[in-house]
């Protein structure tokens, strides 16, 4: 179910969770159909419409939800009890980081839900649709269930050892992707599952080391290239595909020897496709960088979280700060944008810290308009979590926990730019979708494929000046609100004077890009 409220970031790509789970059922003789009512842009109740639509043209005996991040929750619940206040009899289930740990506070919530689907849920999944048909739930592994108002939960089932032994996820919304989504759609690939490593704040260390079998299983190369066979031949308007892992060539050493042997198996398809990848930035270095160019990668994602040595130790991130702006220079060179996430207010920041985060990031050239606002977020059973709860620092009740921070001032100060710095969130997403369009141009022009009236790169750098420009008036409207926050001159008339301020000047940019986009001669570097 669609969250509560939207994005500004509009869901662009179809769901591998729901694809690999509809695959493996389908591909044991169950009848699957896929609702993605997030990526339609549904708001709630237009997807509770379409959801009993469904349920009145089919007959169906299990419906699960799956849970892709806590904002999700409240929704679905209230789908389910909803469910049920219509007497609907199917089982209902739910799969996902969240629910596998918060089971407990999700059945006290909801009781009406069956069953929870714990950890990787392709195999446990078949289980249960088979159980149910032989009125056996709660021999089911991986699960969790209510029996007598007491949780009762099973042990969970191995890892999947061979990922190459999954069949393709569905793509039922590929072609929804692809045509209604035109101008914002990628085609997700996930090459691998799990992490090698163990940030601090992320939950999926915790989620494939509790099941039996590797924190890291990647998909053989020749796997992989046969999924961009399939997806190609059955959409030939594919041009780019997203790898979705969160690391994608793998730990070193071996990392290098990955990524030479999917360049040489992907040029045995003479395919022209643009990929974009995320990696830690540690695996970058001129050989990287190269093979990346070389294999068609033109965006690279990087999680640099912090700029402060304190923050990151925190984190257990294990990066060098020192080596960040080299080695994204080194991506830069071969022709490959650098997008960064970074967690600009934390439960331990300063305000100092939150203006050398501003300011260093800013340094780096890339487009960090969105990351000025990320927050970090208490996922349970995490190790700053559990941290947290120890120190008492974790208020109010699931799914909507707050921290209490160390600096109130720096709660003071998320919660004006929260409220104020909206209208950078618009740029920022149209920012994101022309740098997008321009990377695709450059991509053409380099294969050949297409013919452009204009120097692209020239076009390229009024963009890459225009998104500075930006960036430095958000970056300017952070420091007015913290030296406000600092003299203890926030008040009701200098917030009402800087809202005026900020909207103004968004409103300017919107101008400029409109005039940017629209440009007859831009255009045809564009078309």
């Amino acid at each position: 179910m669609p969250r509560y409220l939207k994005s500004y970031f509009r869901e662009n790509s179809e769901s591998l969770a729901l694809g690999y789970l509809a695959s493996f059922l389908r591909e044991h003789n169950y009848k699957v159909i896929i609702f993605d009512a997030a990526l339609e842009y549904l708001n709630l109740l237009q997807a509770q419409e379409k959801l009993f639509s469904i349920l009145d043209n089919e007959q169906i005996d299990l419906i699960g939800f799956t849970i892709s991040d806590m904002t999700y929750i409240e929704p679905t619940i209230d789908t389910i009890k909803l469910l049920r206040k219509r007497n609907v009899k199917a089982h209902l289930t739910m799969g996902g980081h969240s629910p596998t740990f918060n089971y407990e506070e999700i059945f006290n919530l909801c009781p009406e839900l069956d069953t929870i689907v714990r950890y990787e849920g392709e195999s446990a999944l078949l289980e249960l649709a088979n159980n149910i048909k032989n009125n056996q739930v709660r021999k089911t592994p991986n699960i969790a269930f209510l029996s007598e108002g007491e949780v009762v939960v099973n042990s969970p089932l191995s890892l999947i050892e061979n990922l190459d032994i999954l069949p393709f996820p569905s793509r039922d919304y590929t072609k929804f992707v692809l045509n209604d989504l035109k101008s914002i759609g990628i085609v997700p690939i996930a090459s691998s599952r799990g992490c090698y490593m163990n940030c601090g704040f992320c939950s999926i260390r915790e989620f494939y080391s509790k099941p039996k079998g590797k924190l890291w299983r990647a998909r053989s190369v020749e796997n992989i290239i046969q999924e961009i066979k399939s997806l190609k031949e059955k959409n030939k308007e594919i041009k780019e595909i997203v790898f979705i892992d969160d690391i994608f060539s793998g730990p070193p050493p071996d990392n290098i020897n990955r990524l030479k042997k999917f360049k040489c198996e992907l040029s045995k398809l003479d395919y022209n496709i643009m990929f974009s990848v995320s990696e830690r930035i540690d695996n970058i270095d001129e050989l990287t960088a190269k093979l990346f160019s070389e294999i068609g990668v033109r965006q690279v994602l990087i999680g640099l979280e912090s700029s402060s040595e304190t923050i990151l130790d925190i984190f257990n991130k294990k990066i060098d700060i020192n080596q960040n702006k080299v080695k994204i220079n080194l991506l830069k060179k071969y022709h490959i944008d650098v997008a960064i996430t970074f967690i600009n207010f934390t439960p331990w920041s300063t305000l100092k810290q939150i203006e050398d985060n501003i300011s260093y990031f800013h340094s780096l050239e890339v487009n960090i308009i969105q990351g000025l606002l990320n927050k970090f977020q208490i996922y349970d059973r995490t190790p700053l979590a559990n941290q947290l709860k120890a120190e008492d620092r974790v208020k109010g009740i699931f799914p909507n926990y707050y921290y209490i921070d160390s600096d109130e001032r720096v709660g003071i100060l998320y919660d004006v730019v929260r409220k104020n710095f909206n209208p950078y969130l618009v740029l920022a997403y149209r920012l994101k979708l022309l740098e997008r369009k321009i990377r695709f141009r450059l991509f053409a022009l380099e294969n050949g494929f297409r013919k452009t009236n204009l120097d692209i790169l020239n076009t390229k750098k009024i963009f890459h000046n225009i998104e500075m420009l930006v960036m430095d008036d958000m970056k300017n409207h952070f420091f007015i609100v913290i030296n406000l926050i600092k003299n203890d001159r926030l008040n009701e008339n200098t917030l009402d004077k800087l809202t005026v301020k900020i909207k103004l000047k968004t409103n300017q940019w919107k101008s400029i890009l409109d005039g940017f986009e629209y440009n007859r001669i831009l255009q045809r570097s564009l078309r």
